[in-house]
């Protein structure tokens, strides 16, 4: 509770899988980003990515060839208990979520974590403002502080996550 796993996309453990037409190590970054919310904030491992994947396959939440629909973000926080915020693209409204102690999958564009679309994990918010981050596709993307602007310079939509438990 309150340690956001660094977890990847291309684990062996589940990278190999197929997530719809292709294998999670290459389209999976959306339910890996979501278990990364799902187990910091509740501190439960019941769910990985790949079981996220399946349930995202299984509520017609995947687009053939492409990916995660944005909208599993919304209906898979619901799911596993998370209070989910569609902050959308008003993104001045992304640090006073942060400020607020919640926790943001952004869906970035091209630049510093993609040369397409993926979704990435911003945890928390500290002095100066830096961004502590979580990558379903690096380690050392994950590893290293960011300043929140460049973070958001990228980003084109933003979910806010809260969790409290017995709700």
């Amino acid at each position: 509770d309150g340690e956001f796993p660094v977890l990847l996309q291309w684990d062996k453990r589940w990278g190999y899988e197929l997530y719809g037409t292709n294998f999670m190590g290459n389209n999976g970054c959306g339910p890996t980003a979501l278990t990364i919310v799902y187990a910091g904030l509740t501190g439960k491992t019941d769910w990985n990515p790949y079981s996220l994947a399946m349930y995202s396959i299984d509520h017609d939440l995947y687009v053939p060839n492409v990916g995660t629909k944005w909208i599993f973000m919304e209906e898979g926080g619901a799911y596993l208990g998370l209070t989910v915020d569609k902050i959308g693209e008003d993104l001045e409204l992304a640090k006073p979520a942060l400020e607020a102690g919640k926790v943001l999958i952004c869906k970035v564009g091209p630049g510093d974590f993609t040369s397409g679309g993926h979704f990435i994990v911003v945890t928390k918010l500290l002095p100066n403002n830096k961004v502590e981050v979580r990558d379903p596709n690096s380690v050392d993307k994950s590893g290293v502080i960011w300043d929140f602007d460049q973070i958001i310079g990228q980003t084109d939509y933003v979910w806010a996550y809260s969790y409290v438990e017995g709700f």
